[in-house]
């Protein structure tokens, strides 16, 4: 049986599940399949929730997964597809709380995640995001010892826990012995300052980037507009202030469209400025339309009927939707954010400066102005990604850190 050090434990104590911290455990035998549950903040749109799908999708054939949500599911169609799909590949679904992080929900999110330990028996909990961190954290809060299991931490973003600082740095000491993994190395850097903060000590050493993996071939690289006299914009994303959508919007009353041509910006996500975006989006530049869409489950038929992707973040963990865009063989215009940078090759041409609309706005005229550029931009791009972030790269990475918290040699496969 393997032997982990720094695990986490769960037992019974008067019929309620506890969770403490074991130096050393003993889990799962040879005789069955690792189990991993992984823990997101809802069934929605984001990237840490699709890159946890992409995992159980990709690696369930030798792998035992089960799916946590510390907030249940989203009312829209993202949600939906969500369910459908956990229910067709026969993986459980846990739901946590409908409370509120902020108003005391770690502590029934945590009690709900003890229950779905115990009927699952995870031989690893995989940890996305800081809602799912915070429950996680609250376990350890309630005493027990008995069934053993290794955690990974997953950070998704280059602004980590800023937002509630004294919890992030008390989970922080609460989940120490977890193996750590960021998903940029702009997470990984976050992630160091972070434990400084915290002053929790370091037994597993520094945290691995574990680039997203793009779950799709590389498309042929678009090389001129579908339509000479208009221009096709998406923006997808959430609309929260990190997102930049608001920054865009400022931008397009500064772009110099090519002559005789119009431009349509397509608008596609939820968040709390869709209000101000919409009133903002009222009142188009000349030349220009917005049209805001409902989130769909899958974005690659919104990036086939695009000219142009534009990705204004002030940070990201990663930039999910820029590499999508790449390996689509979209002209993506950008900014040059933490974590985002490291999507494109340093020589792109259409890189903004974080949160300057006049910039992005010279680099989006730039882009639909010059179109000759766009195939021998991307296809540098393409080369670029094709090397960094595959779903096969991402997931045999992941494979690895799993056997690794749960104790089993790295280079053998139960299954």
């Amino acid at each position: 049986m393997a032997t982990v050090v720094g695990a986490f434990a769960i037992h019974k104590t008067d019929g309620i599940d506890h969770v403490s911290h074991a130096k050393h455990s003993s889990i799962a035998t040879p005789l069955r399949r690792l189990r991993v549950l992984q823990c997101i903040t809802r069934l929605s749109l984001g990237g840490a929730e699709r890159i946890a799908f992409s995992l159980v999708r990709g690696l369930r054939h030798e792998i035992d997964f089960a799916v946590f949500t510390v907030h249940g599911a989203g009312a829209d169609a993202i949600g939906a597809e969500m369910r459908a799909e956990l229910a067709a590949l026969g993986v459980p679904w846990f739901r946590g709380t409908g409370v509120p992080m902020k108003a005391g929900g770690m502590i029934p999110g945590a009690w709900a995640l003890a229950r779905a330990i115990r009927e699952f028996q995870p031989d690893v909990v995989h940890f996305h995001a800081e809602p799912s961190e915070a429950c996680g954290a609250a376990l350890q809060q309630l005493r027990f010892t008995s069934r053993k299991f290794g955690a990974v931490r997953t950070i998704h973003n280059s602004v980590f826990w800023r937002f509630w600082p004294r919890i992030g740095r008390w989970c922080d000491r609460k989940l120490v012995n977890a193996h750590v993994a960021g998903v940029s190395q702009s997470t990984s850097e976050e992630f160091q300052r972070y434990r400084a903060d915290s002053g929790a000590p370091s037994p597993h050493g520094e945290p691995t980037t574990i680039y997203n993996g793009i779950d799709a071939a590389l498309a042929p690289v678009k090389s001129a507009p579908s339509k000479l006299e208009r221009r096709r914009l998406l923006f997808a994303g959430r609309f929260e202030p990190e997102k930049g959508a608001d920054v865009l919007l400022r931008a397009l009353r500064k772009v110099v469209l090519p002559a005789d041509v119009t431009a349509e910006l397509l608008l596609v996500g939820h968040g709390d400025q869709e209000g101000a975006l919409r009133r903002a989006a009222a009142t188009p530049p000349v030349g220009w339309q917005i049209v805001f869409q409902p989130v769909l489950p899958s974005i690659w038929p919104l990036l086939a009927a695009t000219d142009v992707v534009v990705v204004p973040s002030i940070f990201e963990g990663f930039g999910l939707v820029a590499a999508e865009a790449i390996f689509a063989g979209r002209p993506v215009v950008m900014t040059d954010a933490p974590g985002l940078r490291e999507v494109l090759p340093p020589e792109h041409p259409w890189r903004a400066r974080p949160g300057d609309a006049d910039d992005l706005a010279e680099k989006l005229t730039a882009a639909l102005r010059d179109t000759a550029h766009w195939e021998p931009a991307m296809r540098t791009a393409q080369a670029w990604a094709a090397t960094r972030f595959t779903a096969e790269q991402m997931r045999r990475a992941y494979a690895q850190l799993y056997r690794r918290a749960s104790g089993e040699p790295t280079g053998g496969d139960r299954s």
